[in-house]
């Protein structure tokens, strides 16, 4: 057995990476998904990706052998008024466009289950030993300062020991 951090990170990148309307979204205003970085002077709009494990081993019912909670934080970032090269549109609109891809369309689906985004996915841990709850959004907080638009999704799993 591994640590599961690796997995679950290359896990989240790709989920995130593999997202076409969320890169074009991104690209238009030649922004970019980044990992724990967060430059201010960088183009915007763009996504950070920040994740925490705490040990969850007694607080959670039905685990039986080692458990974490794992909180994944996705900053988006966009100007208050940007300009694509031809017309000024309302960062708003940009927010709200990212914001829907990062959390998903669990909701529309039959099934339940998205198609993209993170809310209710259930990540694949193979080869880690460890097994991974669905993906839940607790919380946004609205951080907006002056010409920037910044809202933080946070999203809470458990991954646990895989039981033999």
């Amino acid at each position: 057995m591994s640590d599961y951090l690796a997995t679950f990170t290359d896990a989240i990148r790709d989920r995130l990476a593999g997202n076409s309307t969320l890169r074009s979204a991104l690209a238009a205003g030649s922004g970019s998904i980044r990992w724990y970085e967060q430059d201010r002077d960088a183009a915007m709009p763009f996504v950070t990706v920040a994740m925490q494990a705490m040990d969850a081993t007694s607080s959670v019912q039905g685990f039986t052998k080692r458990a974490e909670r794992v909180e994944i934080d996705v900053h988006v970032y966009v100007d208050a008024q940007s300009d694509n090269g031809s017309t000024p549109t309302n960062g708003n609109e940009t927010l709200g466009s990212i914001s829907y891809m990062v959390k998903g369309d669990w909701h529309e689906q039959s099934s339940g289950l998205p198609t993209y985004g993170f809310d209710r996915w259930q990540p694949t841990l193979t080869g880690s030993g460890w097994d991974c709850t669905s993906i839940m959004l607790e919380q946004t907080a609205v951080l907006n300062e002056p010409g920037i638009l910044h809202h933080v999704h946070t999203f809470v799993c458990h991954v646990s020991v895989s039981k033999a």
